[in-house]
């Protein structure tokens, strides 16, 4: 009997550090730096240890990739940044051959995320709602000509 490969050791570390980042993301509304920190250096340093030098350049080239991508939600409002070191960390642990599965991954988990919490359940949403109404802002009354 053999261990597992380095490729489900990756996977499955990338899965569990990911798990770990929505669950404090749930309970607190953040993800810690020492999570997002420690995971990107966990991740490299797995795959330096189970492939080598270039399983790691691999990693590296992979969070690299991952945060070009994420940072690009972010800016458009998208993600906060917590979420976009998490995304770096997880494709650390990954590896840059599955970037392409864990973007489809995390739009269909962020998207069935917001269909259960309603559409347009973000505050900058809500606030912009309540600012412009659906039928456009209130205009301004004409005044009557007194005689």
């Amino acid at each position: 009997m053999h261990g597992f490969s380095p490729e489900t050791t990756y996977a499955a570390a990338a899965f569990l550090w990911a798990g770990i980042g929505a669950l404090c993301d749930v309970r607190s509304r953040r993800i810690p730096n020492w999570l997002t920190g420690s995971g990107m250096v966990a991740g490299l340093l797995l795959h330096l240890a189970l492939g080598g030098w270039r399983s790691l350049g691999s990693a590296a080239l992979g969070g690299l990739i991952a945060g070009a991508i994420f940072f690009a939600f972010y800016i458009s409002g998208g993600l906060g940044a917590g979420d976009v070191k998490l995304m770096v960390a997880v494709c650390c642990f990954a590896g840059v051959h599955a970037i392409a599965g864990i973007l489809v991954g995390t739009a269909l988990i962020g998207g069935v995320l917001r269909h259960r919490a309603g559409a347009g359940s973000s505050p900058s949403e809500r606030d912009l709602r309540q600012r412009c109404p659906p039928d456009g802002p209130p205009r301004p009354r004409r005044a009557t000509p007194s005689s």
